[in-house]
Formats: structure tokens, sequence, C-alpha cells
């Protein structure tokens, strides 16, 4: 088990801003980029990409169920939100949120339950 740290908080209020953008949308409101499903879709993007950037797969240590299927994730968000800004198709900006929040919640759990305690170095070794 390994703790948290500064990323997954930078990347939990990422998850927020998606959470407020998601449900702000779909009740609807009069916030200037929001209000129509490109914006929308954009701010979502954005912040899904900047999750990934700073959440990063750095930790993420040889085969396991979560690296594909965080993939498949990634693929079907960039899928929903080629979709929406194409055909500005209102329910993608819903499905996008839950894409990126089921990516954050399975990185979380993965750092919390399966990561190894230390992750070795890449770099050359100094014997």
């Amino acid at each position: 088990m390994t703790r948290l740290t500064w990323r997954d908080a930078v990347t939990t209020a990422l998850l927020v801003l998606v959470g407020l953008v998601a449900y702000a949308y779909t009740v609807g409101t009069d916030l200037a980029i929001i209000n129509e499903t490109r914006g929308a879709l954009v701010v979502l993007g954005a912040a899904g990409l900047g999750m990934c950037i700073v959440g990063g797969s750095a930790g993420y240590v040889g085969p396991n169920p979560y690296t594909g299927f965080l993939s498949v994730l990634g693929i079907a968000a960039v899928v929903l939100l080629a979709i929406g800004l194409i055909a500005e198709a209102s329910w993608t900006v819903v499905w996008l949120g839950i894409d990126i929040a089921v990516m954050w919640g399975l990185g979380i759990m993965y750092r919390l339950f399966a990561a190894p305690a230390h992750v070795p170095s890449h770099g050359p070794s100094h014997a």
C-alpha cells in the first residue's frame, strides 16, 4: 500500500471541476463557456488531460489489469470528446464526466491497494 501524494490532491481538485461542469451543463447554466455542448466538452477534456498529465502513469509497474482498463477508458474519452465536438451531442458531456471519474477512481484504487510500496528506478545503477 502506498500513500497518496500531491498529485492525487491535484487530480481530485480537477475531478471536482469535472463534476461541477457536468452538473452545471446538465441542469442548465448561464456561464459563458459551459452553457454550450462544445464549451463544456472543451473544459472537461482539458481537465481530463490535466489529470492524466499530473497523475501520470509512472507509478504503474509491470503488467496489471489497471493499465489495460485505463487505456480502454482513455480511448473511450477521446472518442466521446470527438463525437461531442463534431456532432455537438449533448449526451457526451455526462458520459465523458463519468468516464473521467471512473479513471480517477481506478487510479486512486491502484495507488492505495495494488501499487508496490517502492517503485524501482529505471535509471543506471550506482552500486
